[in-house]
């Protein structure tokens, strides 16, 4: 092969590659909800506050002694997951297991590694009365739940029952 073609084949492989790369970068849609925002209370909440001490003074005791708000758990990556397990839980809510289960298997689907779509499959499993497939779907979501206490607490429960 002539060194011009060459060179001409490795820049074309090049390009490519970096389209493809780029394409695995892009950021999911803006149709995606935003992140709650936490409602900070007045700075006078979080100044000192005194407490007694065993001297029966008053002393400063930092705000950060104090158990803080649990993080809100982190956005689900897939929009169409997360608008899909809304609505599993909405159902579920309602007393509605067959469309709700439906509807979070395909969220699990969708999302495979998020743990909050075996959490929703087992709450319905336990509102069910299928006690067994609950705690099956709560450790599978154990095995992929990360970054998110809360889910990992509920999951946790579901699955010591």
């Amino acid at each position: 092969m002539n060194p011009p073609l060459q060179r001409s084949l490795k820049l074309c492989c090049l390009a490519v590659g970096s389209v493809l790369l780029s394409a695995c970068a892009i950021e999911p849609s803006s149709s995606s909800k935003p992140a709650p925002i936490e409602e900070i209370g007045s700075s006078a909440q979080h100044a000192h506050h005194t407490a007694p001490t065993a001297a029966g003074t008053n002393s400063p005791v930092s705000a950060a002694a104090e158990p803080q708000p649990e993080a809100a758990p982190r956005p689900i990556q897939n929009p169409a997951a997360a608008n899909l397990l809304e609505d599993a839980a909405q159902a579920r809510a309602q007393g509605d297991y067959t469309r709700a289960q439906t509807l979070a298997e395909r969220a699990q689907t969708l999302a495979p590694q998020e743990a909050r779509a075996y959490l929703e499959l087992s709450r319905i499993y336990e509102q069910r009365g299928d006690t067994t497939r609950a705690r099956q779907m709560a450790i599978r979501g154990l095995s992929v739940v990360r970054d998110d206490p809360s889910t990992e607490r509920n999951l946790q429960q579901l699955s010591a029952q």
